[in-house]
């Protein structure tokens, strides 16, 4: 993570990392297309 962002960019990134990892187990466990 780069130094100096500020705390709502930091929640906002952390925020779609964490969207984009749930989705891709979830993707995973169901057999889904990964779309």
């Amino acid at each position: 993570m780069l130094a100096g962002w500020c705390g709502s960019e930091l929640i906002a990134d952390m925020a779609r990392w964490a969207l984009k990892a749930s989705w891709s187990l979830f993707v995973a466990n169901q057999g889904l297309p990964t779309w």
